[in-house]
């Protein structure tokens, strides 16, 4: 009983920082003394970098065990891991395209709005700090803490570790519905996608002996590669 409550504080607890830190991360400075308003845009970049360095950080730390010990698990037989990261990274891209699409045309053909899932364009901007910045926080960090979050904190709560693949889903899609607008029958349409994806990195992160890394690198490389894969298949 111990064990769930904390890892439910675990999870709720990062839930809530993903969501929030950084739509209170300047307020929160301007409390301290330091306004954003003054900020150069390299000095604001390099401060929102240190916000998701710090919230990569808490993430680690509760659930450090299961990180630690699965890197060491997958570094050992890192270049076959690599590749079958790579292949999931390639599945995974393919059923997302196709629940788009039959998502989006059910939606269409009943007048309602589905934006899905938007990609990251990072290969046709010019290279710059700024654009590092924002593919060390976005591409890189965010897409693992998200693994992290809804994967393995799903995992240490769920008694069933067949169920947890679909709460994880679950879990996802019922964050995602919290910021959106519309209707039931729109937030249900466009939440499928973050379903889908959550389901899927639970599924990895399952059938490859519970190893965190798995999942976390393939949403690392869909978050960067899927709209040049996209692009490639349609």
């Amino acid at each position: 009983m111990k064990e769930t409550v904390v890892g439910l504080i675990k999870l709720i607890a990062c839930i809530l920082m993903l969501m929030y830190a950084e739509t209170h991360y300047f307020a929160f400075l301007s409390h301290i003394g330091i306004d954003a308003n003054n900020l150069t845009p390299l000095v604001r970049e390099l401060f929102v970098l240190g916000l998701y360095a710090l919230m990569m950080f808490i993430v680690y730390l509760m659930y450090q065990h299961h990180i630690k010990k699965d890197l060491s698990s997958y570094k050992r037989r890192l270049f076959p891991n690599a590749l079958m990261t790579v292949a999931y990274f390639a599945v995974l891209t393919i059923l997302m395209w196709v629940v788009s699409y039959i998502t989006g045309t059910v939606a269409e053909s009943m007048d309602i709005t589905y934006r899905g899932i938007s990609f990251y364009s990072i290969f046709n901007q010019e290279f710059d700090f700024i654009l590092l910045s924002f593919i060390i926080r976005r591409i890189i960090l965010m897409p693992f803490m998200l693994a992290a979050v809804y994967v393995l904190g799903v995992y240490d709560l769920a008694n069933s570790k067949s169920s947890a693949i679909f709460l994880a889903g679950l879990l996802a899609a019922g964050i995602t519905a919290i910021g959106m607008s519309g209707n039931v029958l729109t937030i249900f349409f466009n939440v499928i996608p973050y379903f889908a994806i959550f389901f899927a990195l639970s599924y990895i992160y399952h059938k490859n002996h519970y190893n965190i890394w798995f999942s976390g690198v393939t949403f690392i490389l869909y978050s960067m590669f899927a709209s040049l894969l996209i692009e490639r298949i349609t």
